[in-house]
């Protein structure tokens, strides 16, 4: 039983990958005359299935099931299997291409065609014609799901209309041009034209509803439901579900595609997206004035990416700011080579034109101008021309505006427009009075009233508009209160006894204070005081039947104290703040130094340049109330650290830091990296071959003196030990290229490099020079000097023997391997050699004791760790020398044992 299932489920699966190659269709039917019975007519009835044209084997249908409804009942008549006619499938393949469109995409439909005869029984209301499918590929981008949605092919063979019998009647049939190139945001033309056989009908064009039909599951199910079903389910059909509002059945590619009702042209600006679009239109049949039949066509459009070389510009273009614009081609296409402009600008006839993709243009004046665009493009020879005008209409001078007047949420806010207009009038308004609870907040009048419902801030927003087309808006945030706004700017406040002060309050409306005693005027908004005790007066502010309530407290004092604190410590050239603590509404400074002029505020800042220097204030409360205090500030100058500049040392150098001091404590630091460093010794020597930043810190101790610390460094750069070695002494032959070099941790790019004496050496300036020495020249020591760009360096030598010989190959005849450091060796010594090929030592006997093809090594008198004997032992030894010659020799020597 699981067999089973898994072959269904794979079944359906099948069924439904192979449906998904479907493009659409059609079905047609032509009247043959009456049928072999009385009262029927015979019809011809061709099925056409559109595929992609890359659909192979199962994926086309072999049979199509054709289901013929009662069009009054709706109750299936008769279900035909209808097989594809022989050799009657249609490949429509876009062969020819504009040389203005790049890149050139396919465009290809496999048409696949069924036809049957049918005779049916006369009846008064005709018949329904459907072919169900399902379904369509996903990711269709004007219907929601596609991938589980089917479709459903369908046509009507009128029956009686009116009294008339129509049933002699043949459907239109559409012409196959469906190979259309659509590019997006693109222009195009479709044509889904139709040719009617039946003379005197005439045809309207209209776009309509996909429909939809099957199902995704295995057509096994009851009912014959899936990708084919048995039989096609009863009409009425359903509509495809479109990505409303974007696309619908009679706007299926966007608002700026139309069809010609006369012609069936399709035509307008491609969608900005790319992909599959379901297209279907509906060819409505009329004859004497009756609509008698409706044939539909469906299929899919690929809107592809592609650009038809074009130039593109809004219909106009205004400016409400200024006189400057910005214009750019609205077309996408990707192969435009040139740009013309013309503004239609007449006072200069250099500016009036630009090159540019994207130009910027200022008008001399106000007024409407005559905008051109043509711009050139092109694949290889192929030259293509496209131009586009607008209306350019510069308008400065318009912005919008309004006023609100409010007092609570009692009562309505007015709105009124102030919108400016410079040229024309302001000719509409649109407000959004940003109540969020309710939709009805809106109005196109100039002045409106509204009650808001709820608290809160709201945000208004007005759009206005004048004769010119200049849109602007204006956006305010506005507080729709519980009570009008009152606002006290002290809530608590002191006067001196027999003292008078002005109270104040700020809102909208009549105000009331109380009490009345010692208050000049209760109905004014800043009333006059004179309480004889400490007082709470309260304000009360009345506003179209809207009320709010605040008070203030005011206290009554006969003196008032202030303090400046105790004595202070200030540094030299330091900006300190004085503290004035007590009452008063009026502080006067005085310093002891009559040069320094100290601000009139309660905490002012002073830099004191006298040591000591004296601060003095007078607090005043009104006109009767005064008190006074004052501060020593000490003064001390800075203590002093002055280290020397950052400075290089080669490795191992000694240094002794340079610094200055003013102060009872300086030092240096770190203290682990410098012998010497304490606080009577400003000089140390630095004891470190690391880089390093010392610190130099000075500091005055004692309560006496300014307090700050103060220090300076100083980075000692160690540049890092140089080693070189260019090799071990050697032996020549005269007149033959010795390569020399310098190896160390030296970087080439950086360091110079020296050689002396210069005898032999093609460049003695460069790190690898090559030596030739002539036969005059026996022995010669070269020294190399390698130097940091700081100036650090490191020497080598090398001695090098000349012999006059041509090159060989020299074996010393004995060795003494006695540990004492002397000949205790046995090596070949190479002379003009460039490489060695093998040294070998064999024991009298041809046993094979030591081995080498290393130029440095030798053999030490030991065979598997034991000494030999003293004796006699052959040796062979093969190389190549510097002219590419090999060279053996064969010898004997002696080991002279311990």
């Amino acid at each position: 039983m699981k067999k089973l299932i898994l072959l269904l489920t794979l079944f359906s699966i099948g069924l439904a990958a192979n449906a998904r190659h479907l493009k659409g269709g059609w079905i047609q039917y032509e009247y043959l005359g009456p049928g072999s019975l009385p009262n029927t007519s015979s019809y011809k009835i061709t099925i056409r299935q559109y595929l992609d044209c890359g659909s192979i084997g199962p994926q086309i249908d072999d049979k199509a099931t054709l289901g013929i409804f009662d069009a009054g009942t709706n109750q299936l008549v008769i279900l035909k299997d209808i097989d594809s006619v022989v050799n009657g499938s249609v490949i429509l393949n876009k062969r020819t291409y504009s040389g203005c469109i790049f890149p050139k995409p396919a465009v290809c439909y496999l048409i696949n065609k069924y036809e049957t005869v049918v005779e049916l029984t006369d009846n008064p209301a005709g018949y329904i014609l459907a072919v169900q499918r399902c379904c369509r590929i996903n990711g269709i981008e004007n219907i929601i799901n596609s991938g589980d949605v089917g479709v459903t092919y369908s046509n009507r063979i009128p029956g009686i209309i009116n009294g008339i019998s129509f049933r002699n009647n043949s459907s239109p049939v559409f012409a196959q041009k469906d190979t259309a190139l659509i590019c997006f945001k693109a222009p195009f033309t479709i044509d889904f034209g139709a040719i009617d056989k039946d003379l005197g009908d005439s045809l309207v064009y209209t776009f309509c509803n996909g429909l939809t039909g099957g199902t995704n599951a295995a057509s096994s199910e009851p009912n014959g439901i899936g990708p084919k079903p048995t039989s096609p389910s009863a009409p009425p059909f359903t509509s495809v579900p479109y990505n409303t509002p974007t696309y619908t059945g009679t706007s299926p590619l966007g608002p700026s595609v139309v069809i010609d009702s006369k012609t069936g042209i399709i035509s307008g600006k491609a969608p900005p997206i790319t992909g599959e679009y379901v297209l279907s239109v509906c060819v409505l049949e009329f004859r004497n004035g009756i609509n008698i039949g409706s044939t539909k066509k469906e299929i899919h459009v690929t809107v592809a990416n592609c650009s038809i070389s074009a130039a593109d510009l809004k219909p106009a273009y205004t400016n409400c700011n200024d006189l400057t614009f910005s214009f750019f081609n609205e077309s996408t296409a990707t192969n435009i080579k040139t740009y013309l402009w013309t503004f239609g600008d007449t006072s200069s006839a250099a500016s009036n034109v630009s090159t540019l993709p994207t130009p910027t243009h200022t008008y001399p004046d106000t007024g409407s101008y005559n905008l051109t665009l043509t711009v050139t493009s092109g694949n290889g020879s192929i030259v293509c021309v496209d131009s586009a005008k607008a209306i350019v209409k510069v308008y400065p001078g318009f912005t919008a505006d309004f006023t609100v007047d409010s007092s609570c949420i009692l009562n309505p806010y007015v709105f009124k427009d102030t919108s400016y207009s410079k040229f024309g009038k302001v000719t509409s308004w649109n407000w959004d009075l940003g109540e969020p609870t309710v939709t009805t907040d809106t109005s196109t009048a100039k002045y409106i009233s509204y009650l808001y419902p709820t608290l809160g801030k709201k945000t208004v927003t007005l759009i206005a508009s004048n004769t010119f087309g200049c849109l602007d808006t204006m956006v305010k945030v506005i507080q729709v209160i519980d009570k009008p706004s009152l606002y006290l700017p002290a809530k608590d406040t002191t006067i001196c006894y027999l003292d008078t002060v002005q109270l104040e309050a700020f809102g909208t409306g009549a105000f009331t204070w109380s009490p009345r005693k010692f208050m000049n005027n209760t109905t004014l908004s800043n009333p006059t005081i004179f309480p004889t005790d400490t007082t709470m007066y309260y304000v009360s502010l009345f506003n179209k039947g809207c009320v709010n309530d605040d008070s203030i407290k005011v206290n009554v004092v006969k003196s008032i104290s202030v303090k400046v604190g105790p004595d202070t410590i200030a540094c030299l050239t330091d900006p300190i703040q004085l503290y004035a603590k007590g009452l008063g509404q009026k502080f006067t400074w005085k310093s002891s130094n009559p040069l320094e002029k100290v601000s009139s505020v309660r905490n002012p800042t002073v830099i004191p340049s006298q040591n000591p220097t004296g601060y003095y204030v007078t607090a005043q409360l009104g006109k009767r109330c005064f008190a006074t205090d004052g501060a020593l500030v000490k003064v001390y100058p800075y203590p002093v650290a002055i280290a020397a500049r950052d400075t290089v040392l080669c490795f191992g150098s000694p240094l002794q830091l340079l610094g200055y001091g003013e102060g009872n404590k300086v030092v240096w630091s770190p203290a682990n990296k410098l012998v010497g460093a304490d606080s009577t010794n400003f000089r140390p020597f630095i004891a470190t071959d690391t880089t390093t930043t010392y610190l130099l810190t000075a500091r005055y101790l004692g309560t006496n003196a300014c307090p700050k610390i103060i220090t300076d460094t100083v980075k000692v750069t160690i540049v890092p030990k140089v080693n070189i070695a260019i090799g071990n002494d050697t032996v020549v032959v005269a007149d033959q290229p010795l390569q020399l070099k310098i190896d160390g941790n030296v970087d080439s790019a950086t360091t110079s490099f020296f050689w002396t004496p210069s005898i032999g050496l093609n460049n003695n300036k460069i790190r690898n020079p090559i030596a030739t020495l002539a036969k005059y020249i026996d022995t010669i020591t070269y020294i190399a000097r390698a130097s940091t760009p700081e100036g650090c360096y490191a020497l080598d030598s090398m001695r090098v023997v000349v012999y006059k010989t041509p090159p060989d190959i020299f074996v010393p005849t004995a060795f003494t391997p006695n540990g004492d450091g002397l000949n205790d060796i046995e090596k070949p010594i190479p002379v003009g050699i460039f490489k060695l090929e093998n040294f070998s030592v064999f024991n009298r006997l041809g046993q094979l004791l030591y081995s080498t093809s290393d130029i440095e090594k030798g053999w030490d008198g030991n065979y598997k760790g034991k000494p030999q004997q003293t004796g006699t032992y052959v040796y062979t030894v093969s190389g190549w020398n510097y002219l590419g010659q090999r060279i053996t020799r064969k010898g004997t020597f002696v080991l002279i044992a311990k």
